[in-house]
Order: C-alpha cells, then structure tokens, then sequence
C-alpha cells in the first residue's frame, strides 16, 4: 500500500506486480488537476436541466388551466341541458295529465332533441377532455425525460468539441470508478 501511496502523491507509474485496478488507483492523482479545474466552474448542465424542467412543468400547468376552464364550459353547458330538458318533461307531463296527448309527445320530443341528444354530446366531450388530459401528462413526462436524456447528451458533444475527447472522458469515467472501488476495497 505504501508502494502505491508513494507512485501516486510522486504521479509515476504504479509499481510492478500489482494488479490493474491497484496501478489504476495510482493514475487518479494525475486527474486531480483536471478536476480542480472543471469543478471551478458552475455545473451548468444541471442548471440547465432545471430550467429544462421548470419550463415543462409551466407548459403543463397551463395546458392544465385551460382543460379546466374548457371542462368549467362543458359541465356548465351539461347543467343547462339538464335544465332545458327537466322543464320540457316537466310541461309533457302536465299536459299529459291533462289529457292533451298530442302536445304532451311534442314536448317530449322537444326535451328529447333540444335536451338528451346535446346533453349526450356534452358528456362525450367530457371523456375526450379526459383523455386529452392523459395526453398532456404523457406529454409532459416524455418532455422531461427528453431533457434528462438531452442536456447531458448536448453538455457531452460540447465537451467534445472543446478538446476532450468521448475516449478521453470514458476512461475518466472508470478511473473514477475504479478509485471509487479501490478505495472501497482498502
């Protein structure tokens, strides 16, 4: 272990004879500096992401809003239907019990098409705004994990591009993990 401590704090080479996740151990303290300086700077890809989800989150909202102002319509819409048709059964019957028959079905019919037929198409609307509203939560969700997958994704071709290369932070990736287990084991 001292053989080790001592390759790592000088940064040469491991000493011979230890296996590769021990000299892995040892090449950590020559990424030390490059991580010094990428943890310097703010961690924008997370602040990023954040704003990524606040704004899904603000679309949802008011897509919400508006499915609720649209079913505030549609169940005020229902209630007048129901209205319209409870007074036309409500006069059928009267005359009905008077025994004006002939009017008595024309105000059922009345109830019927001015009343049952639009009320049926009310609620149909209903359910659709039901399931639009599914869709806006499938939505939303499929939107944040867009952004998950996407940010780090977009921050990686960046990196890329300044210089680090995708083989380059891949090693750097597992040397970290190596370390991680490395020291686990010690």
């Amino acid at each position: 272990m001292d053989q080790i401590l001592g390759a790592a704090t000088a940064g040469g080479p491991a000493p011979a004879g230890l296996s590769d996740h021990l000299q892995v151990a040892a090449l950590v303290p020559s990424l030390a500096e490059q991580l010094r300086d990428g943890l310097r700077y703010p961690r924008v890809s997370a602040l990023v992401m954040e704003a990524q989800r606040l704004r899904i989150e603000g679309d949802r909202y008011r897509r919400q809003l508006a499915r609720v102002d649209e079913e505030l319509e549609l169940q005020r819409a229902k209630l007048r239907r129901l209205r319209s048709e409870w007074e036309l059964l409500s006069e059928a019957r009267s005359q009905l019990s008077d025994g004006a028959t002939d009017v008595a079905l024309q105000k059922y019919t009345e109830a019927w098409t001015g009343g049952r037929i639009p009320l049926t198409v009310t609620e149909w609307k209903l359910i659709g705004l039901t399931h639009e509203r599914a869709l806006d939560q499938s939505e939303a969700a499929l939107a944040q994990w867009d952004g998950l997958v996407r940010v780090p994704l977009e921050a990686l071709v960046a990196s890329a591009g300044s210089g680090l290369k995708p083989d380059e932070i891949a090693r750097l990736l597992q040397t970290l993990e190596m370390s991680a287990l490395a020291a686990g084991v010690f």
